[in-house]
Parts: structure tokens; sequence; C-alpha cells
């Protein structure tokens, strides 16, 4: 495969629909992994929980934000 570029950066917080037209969420993380000599995109994470995780990603850390009750509702989603 032909080797590109992409900025994901320049997704975060665009808005996501599903096939319906409705807002599904906008995208706060991209979670990917690498497969030999590729990087494939597992999953894109949604909506307010998502934004929750990466800020405390950088801030505290996951612990803090667990015990915090962050992600132990339905809102936002994963998209595979």
């Amino acid at each position: 495969m032909a080797q590109q570029e992409i900025h994901l950066e320049l997704l975060l917080s665009k808005r996501v629909v599903d096939a319906n037209a409705q807002l599904a969420g906008r995208i706060e993380e991209v979670c990917a992994e690498q497969q030999g000599e590729e990087t494939v995109i597992q999953e894109y994470l949604l909506g307010p929980n998502a934004l929750g995780v990466r800020l405390a990603v950088w801030l505290t850390g996951l612990r803090l934000l667990h015990w915090l009750g962050v992600g132990k509702s339905n809102r936002g989603y994963r998209v595979p």
C-alpha cells in the first residue's frame, strides 16, 4: 500500500451523524493500533465521555477519571 500522511487532529470535534442524519456526537478521540508497518484505526470515540477521557489522560490519568464516575453513563459512543 502506498504510504500517506493523514492529519487526524483535523477530525477532532467534527460532528458525526448516523444513517438517519441524526447527530451521533463529535469525534473526541481516535484509537489506533500498529499492525506490522501499518497503523490501523480501531475506533473513534464520540461524545462528552470521550472528551473527558482525552482530558483526563492529559491532566490527571485514567484512575482519577474512573474514580469520579466518568465513563459509567451512556453519554458517548465507540464507533468501530
